[in-house]
């Protein structure tokens, strides 16, 4: 019964050394998770054993390829190497961590309304993650990843030529160096605003391909892309507008209504929605401040053949005038 209890104890013990490899080489933590991982790692000396071999088999393994065809779940662990030989677990360990990182793992971090929240990344880049946001943020060896899942960023990357940074949202995908551009996930596209530097915008779907360059868009300092996925419009901006919702802020030209309100919703305290599916198509120009979402509304009534019902609590209905 006490091996059996200590082959227990050992066991959590490994699964957490691996599980904070993850989060460690994953992007980021937090400063209370830095002190988390540093209270645990000094809690016991079995801890810091178990977190120094898990980290130099995987320092010490190159990212091995054919990730799709590893059964993670099935994947044995264990300090007690008597059934494998160390070369195997290697192998094994690095290709399950990668599996992790490059999937469900890495570091993910959300916001709530009308939060705004500064995140400072392993390799020095900085994000800024906007309201009602999910970001996921994944580091391996060979490159930087990162997928906005939802809402809006700012990314100020650093420079590292041996691993490129790439951001997806949806069916979009950008390609980094080291620069500074706003990605906003809107309602049906994805909005590529450069700021400084210069990144790639292209279709995710034909990122990894030979002849991505006939379907990808190199944008510079002052444009902006557009994208759906299969079509990307890139136009000229002010470059210094590019995040401008940093500082509360809010502008559009010529957009469509359902971008808006998807931007107005991640700081609204009711919920916007529409009655009429024809009023999302609707072209607006305006600018507004983030705690003035009311007003932006009533002076969108007052310019365009729409209704804002407010007659719900929590909900406000945009319909069209009769």
């Amino acid at each position: 019964m006490r091996q059996e209890q200590k082959s227990s104890a050992v066991g959590m013990i490994d699964e957490r050394a691996r599980r904070w490899l993850v989060q460690v080489h994953g992007g980021a933590l937090t400063a209370p998770e830095r002190a988390e991982f540093e209270a645990w790692l000094s809690a016991d000396v079995a801890h810091r054993d178990a977190y120094r071999c898990v980290e130099q088999l995987w320092r010490d393994v190159s990212v091995v390829g054919a990730l799709s065809d590893v059964d993670v779940s099935k994947a044995a662990f264990s300090r007690r190497r008597t059934h494998w030989s160390l070369a195997a677990a290697s192998v094994v360990l690095a290709v399950a961590l990668t599996f992790l990182l490059l999937t469900t793992g890495g570091t993910v971090y959300r916001t709530g309304r009308g939060e705004v929240r500064e995140l400072a990344l392993a390799d020095g880049s900085h994000v800024t993650l906007g309201a009602r946001s999910k970001l996921r943020v994944t580091f391996v060896d060979t490159e930087r990843r990162a997928d906005l899942e939802a809402g809006e960023a700012f990314f100020s990357v650093a420079k590292d030529r041996t691993r490129p940074f790439y951001v997806r949202a949806g069916d979009t995908m950008v390609r980094v160096v080291g620069t500074q551009f706003d990605l906003r996930h809107g309602a049906g596209n994805v909005h590529v605003a450069v700021k400084e530097g210069v990144v790639e915008v292209m279709p995710a779907a034909h990122a990894q391909q030979p002849d991505a360059s006939v379907s990808k868009r190199t944008l510079t300092a002052g444009q902006e892309a557009v994208s759906s996925g299969a079509a990307i419009e890139v136009h000229s901006i002010v470059a210094v507008e590019a995040g401008a919702w940093r500082v509360g802020r809010l502008s559009y030209e010529n957009t469509r209504l359902a971008e808006v309100i998807a931007d107005a919703n991640r700081y609204s305290d009711s919920e916007i929605v529409f009655a009429d599916d024809r009023l999302r198509e609707v072209p607006v120009t305006a600018a507004f401040r983030t705690d003035q979402i009311d007003t932006m509304l009533d002076s969108l009534a007052g310019s365009q053949p729409i209704v804002v019902d407010r007659s719900r609590a929590g909900r406000i209905v945009l319909r069209a005038a009769r």
